[in-house]
């Protein structure tokens, strides 16, 4: 693993994390998110220092099978 920066990340926040949320399905047609996060809701995974919650995003998407139907959610973010 040369090369590659393993140091902890950082946040601008100044305190810890207590909601953590995993969504899959942000490109539609792409499935591994979306069953990355069934498979964490159905272990209903508990943690002590954060509370996990997942999200089926883009659903439209999804059904469509597509990377997205109006707009591409990477060109939302700057």
């Amino acid at each position: 693993m040369s090369g590659w920066n393993l140091s902890p990340r950082r946040t601008n926040c100044d305190r810890p994390l207590r909601r953590v949320v995993i969504s899959g399905g942000t490109h539609g047609n792409e499935r591994n998110g979306v069953m990355l996060a069934k498979s964490y809701a159905q272990r209903a995974l508990r943690f002590d220092t954060f509370e996990l919650s997942t999200l089926e995003s883009n659903t439209a998407a999804m059904q469509a099978n597509t990377r997205y139907v109006d707009v591409d959610m990477n060109r939302c973010f700057t």
